[in-house]
């Protein structure tokens, strides 16, 4: 396809092709005819973006190259026609950049800082974000901005909460929510990239609420959780509350050596903490899963600093080699949430990309 002229959308581009088509083939119309086709207008004319990426999982590696005939789009499982189709995408970047600056991310804040400011600072001149922290409140660390010295400064001069609280984890999904909002009124690609131990104390709303306005507003999460564990099987889980001895080699292995007490009425909270790391772990993934981004989970006992620099290289170069697939829906009745699937029959690949939108 064309590129778009500076300054204009593909909607605005849609609208002028339409709008001259229209007169040139009728005429001057009546009131009605003039009614008549403002409504038409607003339906073809409403492009569905989506921004995909193809990955080779055997090889580790993203797929690029392929045509617009490879790929089949589908909408609550009825096949739509591809409209606008491009290649490694340069369409902008809004991104949200989300740091936990809790007393539980204390420890981990350093490499996350050093990680986002990377990402930061690879952000082309197109490009724009927002830098946003938290802890027991949301704070908008730097405003929107094209300068990514401003970006980086913002990122590296989040600050961390060292004073005793009686819960040490911050309002994570208050500050989703409100990144979500602010990227909502941007055009081209929008993602929210968060550095975040994943646990929640004291917001408004719940994760459910941050996956309907990610697939509302076209939003992809990307989530960096930190000191998330893999889970173990159910019988070491039993031992916890069972077996001291069992217990204190279960939770050791999985980094919790300095949380672990022996005495037996200590032992379920420390279950209870485990559980957490499991869940909110499983609530980052979920996140990004939903929007069509993706989640990267460290253990701060065995990952290293090194771990989350290459994380951070991969959301770059999967930025660099999206597919872009714009479609009109067919469906110009149906509200609510319509299903999205994207995919490529007879190759090897996964698509991931946005698996949901709602009509605005």
């Amino acid at each position: 396809p064309a590129k778009m002229a500076p300054g204009k959308s593909r909607m605005e581009i849609a609208a002028v092709a339409l709008d001259s088509e229209s007169w040139r083939l009728v005429g001057e119309p009546s009131q009605v005819e003039l009614e008549s086709r403002t409504a038409a207008f607003v339906v073809k004319t409403t492009l569905v973006p989506l921004y995909v990426a193809v990955e080779d999982r055997k090889r580790n590696r993203f797929v690029t190259g392929l045509d617009k005939q490879a790929f089949v789009l589908k909408e609550s499982g009825r096949a739509e026609a591809i409209a606008h189709f491009e290649k490694d995408t340069d369409d902008p970047v809004t991104a949200a950049i989300v740091i936990d600056e809790s007393r539980r991310m204390a420890p981990h804040l350093g490499v996350a800082r050093v990680a986002l400011a990377d990402f930061a600072a690879s952000l082309r001149p197109i490009d724009q974000g927002f830098v946003v922290g938290f802890d027991r409140q949301v704070a908008l660390r730097t405003d929107l901005t094209r300068c990514k010295g401003c970006l980086v400064a913002g990122v590296l001069g989040s600050r961390s909460v060292a004073t005793a609280e009686v819960n040490p984890s911050g309002r994570l999904m208050d500050a989703l929510e409100a990144a979500a909002f602010r990227l909502s009124s941007h055009d081209g690609r929008k993602i929210l990239v968060v550095a975040s131990h994943g646990s929640d104390s004291g917001s408004r709303i719940g994760a459910d609420r941050i996956a309907e306005l990610a697939r509302r507003f076209g939003v992809m999460v990307y989530a960096f959780g930190v000191n998330v564990n893999e889970a173990v099987s159910d019988a070491e889980m039993a031992k916890i509350t069972t077996d001291p001895g069992a217990a204190e080699k279960v939770l050791k292995a999985a980094g919790f050596g300095k949380l672990y007490r022996e005495k037996d009425d200590e032992r379920e909270d420390i279950k209870d903490r485990f559980e957490e790391r499991q869940r909110t772990g499983s609530t980052l993934e979920a996140l990004a899963g939903a929007s069509g981004g993706r989640a990267y989970l460290f253990d701060a006992t065995k990952d290293t600093p090194i771990d989350m620099t290459v994380a951070v290289k991969v959301l770059r170069n999967e930025l660099a080699h999206q597919y872009f697939v714009g479609y009109y829906s067919s469906d110009a009745e149906s509200r609510g949430l319509r299903e999205i699937e994207v995919s490529l029959p007879g190759k090897p690949y996964r698509v991931r990309g946005r698996s949901a939108y709602v009509p605005q």
